[in-house]
């Protein structure tokens, strides 16, 4: 069996946000996660417009994404802020994994983890696999500064994230294939 502590050496388990005493250290000025349909695809002009959000919310401070990677929209944001991060070198690329055991990496030739500068693994180990992505969900939400959002319905588990963060009055900002606004 596969398994990410065997593999990384910066990984991070936390069971209670033990991020955020990075946060009081100053090692990190800012987290971004991003909450999005997991049927997206992009219109010309999405990447640029995308881009542009992040230079906007980031104002050249050290900037950590959060990304969850499954789905179009994850796949989408993981794309954008690695083009984001080629020209800023105080960003990085985190993965937040539901889960401890990655089968999916077994027969991958490339790992999801090579995609990341750092995976964590939010100590999810009590909660049932099948509510594991949404409880991951929210623990990201828990850390944020900054949400960005691509919402087109109202339901599903994008929109169960988006409703959570707001209820958490979280700074959002919201990205369709029209345009983007805070």
């Amino acid at each position: 069996m596969y398994t990410f502590i065997n593999c990384l050496k910066n990984i991070r388990i936390n069971d209670n946000m033990k991020v955020y005493i990075l946060k009081k250290r100053g090692a990190i000025i800012m987290i971004i996660t991003f909450c999005g349909h997991s049927k997206f695809l992009p219109n010309r002009g999405d990447e640029e417009r995308f881009l542009s959000l992040l230079e906007k919310i980031c104002d050249g401070e050290f900037v950590e994404f959060w990304l969850g990677g499954y789905g179009g929209f994850d796949n989408f944001a993981w794309h954008c802020c690695r083009m984001f991060q080629k020209s800023h070198s105080n960003s990085r690329l985190v993965f937040i994994t539901p889960y401890l055991l990655m089968e999916r990496d077994k027969n991958d030739p490339l790992p999801i983890w090579k995609n990341y500068d750092e995976i964590i693994y939010p100590g999810l180990e009590k909660v049932p696999k099948r509510y594991a992505i949404s409880h991951r969900n929210r623990w990201m939400l828990e850390g944020a500064d900054a949400i960005i959002c691509y919402i087109q319905h109202s339901y599903g588990g994008a929109y169960a994230t988006y409703r959570h963060a707001l209820a958490m009055k979280k700074t959002i900002y919201h990205f369709d294939t029209k345009k983007d606004s805070a």
